[in-house]
């Protein structure tokens, strides 16, 4: 067994989770205030981790009662530490799985505005999330939500080989997929395809391959929201419609806007 990291100021504890080959998060304690953080130790080499911190400097300072705060950031030898708020709660899809099932709108709804108010946010300081999906997003007891990975590890990437495609394909827009240039609208789409998996736990392009899932996101091939969940609430789906349209100059233009409409299809909800 691999032993733990040893970082000046933090105790560092059990693993919490590991994102593939990207990065392994543990639980922790900062040793100058007993308060509980989690650890997120990204695989990069020393140059790219020095680019980061540079980077990471505008993220402290980042406040919204929904963004999981940045802590701190620690370069210890060879590796880079990014030191986060710990958040109790469980991540959204697992919160579905094991819980609730497909979202009734009356509960999805206010969720989701949760959701996109921290994203407005984060847009509104020009930061770009570039990976909202369901496991990034922590649901707490009283349905709050806490938004992870603001970023940060994006900025990692983009320091990387600008070959390599970036994301969790199955919630990549076109432009994102074929490395074009991204805004506000790529995240709408990430957003669009959040809110289909809180409606019905299905994802909205069909595939059994990455290839086959992308070709669908292009053409815009998304399944009907009633063919997984009959009972979802249709005056929904032209607002899902929009966020997923393959050419970003269709889509949402910003937060506002979605919130916008959310809140004409859905006045009750509010």
């Amino acid at each position: 067994m691999p032993s733990l990291p040893s970082i000046p100021s933090y105790h560092v504890g059990h693993v919490l989770s590991r994102s593939g080959g990207t990065a392994i998060v543990y639980w922790g304690v900062d040793l100058k205030t007993g308060y509980p953080v989690a650890i997120k130790q990204l695989y990069a080499s020393r140059r790219h981790c020095l680019d980061l911190r540079d980077e990471a400097q505008k993220y402290l300072y980042l406040c919204h009662p929904n963004l999981t705060r940045l802590v701190d950031f620690v370069i210890e030898g060879e590796q880079c530490y990014l030191i986060m708020e710990f958040v109790e709660g469980k991540p959204l899809d697992e919160y579905q799985k094991t819980q609730s099932g497909p979202l009734p709108d009356e509960v999805a709804i206010p969720i989701f505005m949760q959701l996109l108010d921290t994203i407005k946010y984060l847009h509104d300081n020009n930061v770009l999330h570039l990976d909202i999906k369901p496991n990034n997003i922590m649901i707490k007891d009283d349905r709050s939500i806490k938004v992870l990975d603001m970023g940060i590890s994006t900025k990692l990437h983009a320091s990387e080989e600008h070959s390599k495609v970036r994301g969790t394909p199955s919630f990549m827009p076109p432009e994102q997929i074929d490395g074009a240039r991204l805004g506000r609208y790529t995240d709408i789409f990430a957003l669009g395809v959040t809110l289909y998996y809180m409606l019905t736990m299905h994802l909205p392009f069909p595939g059994t391959t990455t290839q086959e899932i992308w070709d669908n996101i292009k053409k815009g091939n998304h399944t009907p929201m009633e063919a997984y969940y009959p009972f979802v609430n249709k005056k929904l789906a032209p607002v899902i419609a929009k966020a997923l349209h393959p050419d970003p100059r269709q889509r949402y233009r910003d937060c506002r806007e979605m919130i916008r409409d959310l809140r004409r299809v859905s006045p009750d909800k509010f």
